[in-house]
């Protein structure tokens, strides 16, 4: 998929939709952000969270899903409406609700992935039928790329939390991911309206609209984003990438967007205004037989990666964009052959897309 947390792409976002979110980057809405999104090359802000050098590691254990599962959901008779993803030990998800505060992001830690010992010390709370904690969990903010996340400066951020642990050993926590913005409610009131409607269940596969029979040298998945609702232009929206290392580590859990460094990127969207922005350079090739843009240097609308190359294919509703952070590594020829036996559903209506296959 494309880069989706460039700085650029975050406050063309942050414009557009009024500072909503932080971890709602993923889409596409303007032509500024469309041409900062598909940069993998440029400097991004990343927020990390990092354990204390002198802290002990919280113990490991089985991990309860599989790439491209998730375990999160919201609950029946939520008033929010939920978009959500996966990024090696973390899972997301981001509640809507109209008229009502924005800013809270569910994060969900893979067993052994989460520090909770600084959340522990805060005040005991009940959601739902189990225990919680109310209190601040440390957010180390690393900005590589100038800009602000959650309206803070740089280095050590208490944000406000309720999370407890959930009898499959992840963490669940809802954290105030925009703590600068006014809010028509206390923030405690907020997160533990939201953190009610959370459940923890089985696995189940993410449904995408596109399926390749085969990933340019068996790279496996490492990112999944998919849009469960329309975004600002009326479209949907799936994010995947493989590759890369995006092993669980307790001393850095990964930003819930795709990292710059993700060999493959595949970028799913309705066609639209959003998907034209990227296409106003001429078809220039096909690609398993479809007419398709491919570049390895500079294009009009599309950012290429340097070393890399884009790829941008028109399949019924849908548009596919396609980027390479090294074509040594996957040259043209592995596109074409993934391309070949490719099946894609409807772009415009979720009810169309299929489990995504392991």
């Amino acid at each position: 998929m494309a880069a989706t947390a460039s700085d650029g792409a975050g406050m063309a976002e942050r414009v557009q939709a009024g500072a909503r979110r932080v971890r709602r980057r993923r889409r596409i809405g303007a032509a500024a952000a469309v041409a900062c999104l598909v940069l993998i090359g440029a400097l991004v802000p990343a927020a990390v969270v990092r354990l204390r050098a002198d802290d002990p590691l919280p113990a490991s254990s089985t991990p309860t899903r599989a790439p491209g599962q998730l375990t999160v959901r919201g609950a029946a008779g939520s008033p929010y409406t939920w978009y959500r993803g996966t990024d090696g030990a973390l899972q997301w998800m981001t509640p809507f609700r109209k008229g009502g505060d924005e800013g809270a992001e569910v994060r969900v830690y893979d067993p052994g992935t989460y520090d909770a010992r600084k959340l522990k010390k805060g005040e005991r709370v009940t959601v739902g039928d189990h225990q919680a904690y109310w209190g601040t969990a440390g957010v180390d903010v690393h900005l590589s790329g100038g800009g602000n996340w959650a309206g803070t400066k740089e280095g050590v951020q208490l944000l406000p939390t309720v999370g407890w642990q959930d009898k499959s050993g992840v963490w669940v926590t809802v954290i105030d991911a925009e703590p600068s913005q006014p809010r028509h409610q206390p923030v405690k009131n907020l997160l533990m309206d939201v953190a009610k409607y959370v459940e923890i269940g089985p696995a189940e596969d993410l449904k995408v609209p596109v399926h390749f029979p085969a990933i340019p040298g068996n790279r496996k998945m490492t990112f999944a984003d998919v849009d469960e609702l329309p975004n600002t232009s009326g479209t949907y929206q799936a994010d995947l990438g493989f590759g890369g290392d995006r092993t669980p580590t307790v001393d850095l859990y990964h930003p819930s967007y795709m990292s710059i460094d993700t060999p493959l990127q595949i970028k799913v969207m309705t066609l639209g205004a959003s998907w034209n922005e990227m296409t106003y350079d001429p078809v220039n090739t096909t690609i398993a037989g479809r007419p398709a843009r491919y570049f390895e240097g500079k294009a009009q609308s599309v950012m290429v990666p340097k070393g890399g190359s884009s790829l941008l294919v028109e399949v019924g509703t849908c548009g596919i964009l396609v980027q390479v952070s090294d074509r040594r590594a996957i040259p043209r020829s592995a596109l074409d052959a993934m391309f070949k036996g490719a099946t894609f559903d409807r772009c415009d209506s979720l009810t169309t897309w299929t489990r995504l296959a392991p």
